[in-house]
């Protein structure tokens, strides 16, 4: 379908979807897709528009202002807009971008994900090469006029957006793999005293900034985290062994047996052996 807006050459084209109400409750999908090109008159400046939106430039440049913060999209970058706030994007030259608004009942959530690992509030990669290539594929099944896959389409949705998690960028925290190797070091020492200084040693970084960052990409502190995997361990041991409770705690890293079973009523809801017990008799 051709464009009619302002600044959009007759060249460009867009596409619009409609999900069913059951597949936009399960999965992510599109509302609209377009391949534009555009020359410097080009601009958009919304209130809101309730959707996601992500962008890749295939040439030129759009300038993009969101959250009070602005840059500019150069050949090559991908970013994702948060329509459901104000938002301005356009552009001062000639450009060529592929675009697609999309939602999702998990749209939200995976936004919010990959906004905690940048240092701004904006989302843009310098080099969205692999994410394109999902985008792509995207665009040509809902410009086909064939029928769709809406899980097809949520994947291809779902594969840009993991990109922007593990794809390197100019705003991605240069910490990010150091926390992961706290977190791997956590795992692989849970059943010994750990303090929070020797876990953030891991990721070189002091104790403040480390639980900080820690929380923002796992949504636990250190020490929560730490909790949770020997819950994990006890519970797996508890059903799949017949040791007593005790050594189960001490296995698992508890210092004492009534920190153990306090600590395991608190988190599980319920006693180590009565977890035991309804498990066995299940």
């Amino acid at each position: 379908m051709n464009v009619h807006e302002p600044g959009v050459l007759p060249v460009s084209q867009i596409f619009f979807h409609t999900t069913s109400e059951a597949d936009s409750s399960l999965f992510l999908y599109p509302l609209c897709i377009g391949l534009y090109e555009c020359d410097s008159n080009y601009i958009v400046n919304r209130i809101n528009y309730d959707s996601f939106l992500l962008i890749y430039v295939q040439n030129g440049s759009l300038y993009l202002t969101q959250n009070d913060v602005s840059c500019t999209l150069r050949a090559g970058s991908f970013a994702i807009i948060d329509c459901y706030h104000p938002h301005i994007y356009g552009s001062h030259e000639d450009c060529k971008f592929l675009w697609v608004h999309f939602d999702g009942a998990l749209a939200r959530s995976y936004y919010d994900r990959i906004l905690s690992f940048q240092k701004s509030n904006l989302i843009v990669a310098a080099d969205g090469t692999h994410a394109y290539r999902y985008l792509s594929k995207l665009y040509s099944s809902l410009s086909s006029h064939r029928p769709v896959d809406p899980a097809q389409l949520s994947k291809y949705l779902i594969n840009i957006l993991t990109e922007f998690m593990y794809a390197p960028s100019s705003s991605t925290p240069e910490y990010i793999s150091e926390l992961e190797e706290a977190r791997i070091y956590i795992n692989e020492h849970l059943y010994e005293p750990l303090s929070l200084e020797e876990i953030a040693a891991q990721a070189h970084l002091s104790v403040y900034h480390f639980t900080r960052s820690f929380k923002n990409k796992f949504g636990y502190t250190p020490h929560e985290y730490l909790i949770k995997v020997r819950l994990n361990a006890a519970c797996f041991y508890l059903v799949s062994s017949t040791a007593p409770v005790k050594e189960i705690a001490f296995k698992c890293g508890f210092t004492t047996n009534s920190g153990f079973c306090t600590c395991f009523r608190k988190n599980i809801g319920c006693t180590p052996m009565e977890y035991r017990q309804a498990h066995l008799s299940a």
